[in-house]
């Protein structure tokens, strides 16, 4: 069975009409919300070192990262909220042996038939005492599933609790009271289950990420980054937003070529050649997140002229890192690389590629400012606010005197409002404190007003950095 990860992708084959502002998160609804259990749903799982070498080629980020929230999202699931957190107290010593609560009368009940044949049950090996903190607590129910599971033909010398508890977390659903021989075949039959839980759980996949990107002029795509079973990416495929702009062809499956970091387009009548993702998270020293540049690879045609006018920033990251932005009160600056391209009118034509390796992006309550220096270009700063509606509260252009092609200025600069603006963040780390940060953002501004359509010049720019001031406790 295939799986797939997902990015909102920008891509801009024409320079098109304007539309009104906006600003936006990577991670829709996540929230930093460790208890969400449907948040880790996806990606569970490590990833062999064969995809792991292959990925490298194209996200520079890591192929798979861990993060204790999610082992401790499952074993909720599994057990119930309530009976986990009584169960973790208890091994903690936090509070006496608690009834098992109400999540399972069935599996609470005993099981029976162990309990029954153990020789000296008075001899309880129970998990009280055992551990100081959740993630010591939640290695100890694995150890305990693993160690209790694959001694099958000696589960009548453990406690009947530690067999209950350890069947739980293996995901097992029938009943606990039922006859040994039933419970031991299901135990035989889930060996490599049991086993895959106990290596996996905790550790998350590239399905797990959700990356972001515009669409032209402030509309998002979804693109989806195909991934095998080991975890390797295999193919990329755009999906359309609420829009009709670029070639329909180009919102089909694109298949990997090989282990390289070029896409190569299926054949058909519109669109030839394919897209090669360029990733900078390497160079910023990135874990979580990714960021980087798609252009078009080497004799790309659209309608059989080249494709040589797009360069699409990208940037996003894992889920389980992701960390909301409303949750910051502390002042932090991230360092890093913004990048992207400056579109020409339609009318005249033409790309010019930009890039800032001293960009920065300052998360503070309730405000995020990206600010970016292109020495081909403008100096660039935007404000966005948002606790007040996700609205941006400023777009700044200043400089500009080393533009060297009178097609990519702009008509107006300083500060030139928001219409046609529309930008996009994600912050991800540990513990709730972000040590990473990607953004992205979009401006059109019509230069002709006698061509609405074909005289705008547009910006693609994205950004990755990390931060160099911790947050404060």
């Amino acid at each position: 069975m295939k799986k797939l990860f997902m990015f909102f992708m920008c891509v801009c084959l024409a320079a098109c009409g304007g539309g009104s502002s906006g600003s936006g998160s990577f991670v829709p609804g996540a929230g930093g919300d460790a208890a969400n259990i449907d948040k880790y749903a996806t990606g569970v799982g490590q990833v062999d070192e064969k995809a792991k070498i292959s990925n490298q080629n194209v996200v520079r980020m890591e192929s798979s990262v861990y993060d204790e929230n999610g082992r401790t999202a499952y074993l909720k699931s599994v057990f119930g909220e309530d009976e986990y957190n009584k169960m973790i107290n208890e091994m903690m010593g936090n509070e006496s042996t608690p009834d098992q609560g109400s999540q399972s009368a069935s599996r609470s009940a005993t099981v029976a038939n162990f309990a029954a044949k153990r020789a000296n049950d008075n001899q309880s090996n129970e998990l009280k005492n055992v551990c100081k903190n959740t993630q010591d607590c939640n290695q100890v129910i694995f150890d305990n599933m693993l160690t209790v599971l694959q001694n099958i033909n000696n589960l009548e010398s453990y406690d009947w609790k530690d067999i209950r508890n350890a069947l739980i977390a293996a995901g097992y659903k029938g009943d606990l009271s039922g006859m040994t021989d039933d419970i031991k075949q299901w135990i035989k039959n889930n060996q490599n289950g049991i086993k895959d839980i106990a290596t996996n759980q905790g550790y998350y996949n590239l399905e797990n990420a959700a990356f972001s990107a515009l669409t032209t002029t402030g509309v998002s795509d979804v693109l989806r980054m195909w991934v095998d079973d080991s975890g390797e990416i295999e193919a990329i495929q755009f999906v359309r937003g609420d829009h009709t702009y670029n070639p329909e062809a180009m919102y089909k499956r694109i298949e990997r070529d090989g282990d390289s970091n070029e896409f190569k387009f299926a054949a058909n009548n519109q669109i030839t050649g394919g897209f090669i993702v360029n990733s900078y998270a390497e160079d910023l020293g990135l874990s979580y997140a990714d960021f980087g540049v798609i252009t078009p690879s080497d004799g790309s045609t659209y309608n059989g002229q080249p494709l040589d006018n797009v360069a699409i920033p990208y940037a996003g990251g894992y889920m389980v890192k992701n960390i909301d932005k409303t949750t910051v009160t502390d002042s932090i600056t991230f360092n890093g690389t913004a990048a992207g391209m400056v579109e020409a009118p339609n009318s005249v034509g033409g790309r010019m590629d930009i890039r800032d390796d001293n960009a920065t992006l300052v998360l503070a309550s309730g405000s995020e400012t990206l600010s970016a220096k292109f020495d081909n270009w403008y100096n660039v700063t935007v404000v966005n606010n948002f606790n007040y509606g996700n609205r941006i509260g400023s777009v700044t252009f200043d400089g500009g005197d080393n533009i060297s092609d009178g097609k990519f200025k702009l008509a107006q600069t300083g500060s030139v409002g928001t219409q046609g603006a529309y930008f996009e963040s994600g912050y991800f780390g540990d513990d709730g404190k972000p040590s990473e940060a990607v953004a992205l953002f979009q401006y059109q501004q019509n230069v002709n007003p006698s061509d609405h359509d074909n005289g705008n010049v547009n910006l693609f720019m994205g950004f990755g950095g990390k931060t160099q001031q911790q947050p404060q406790q």
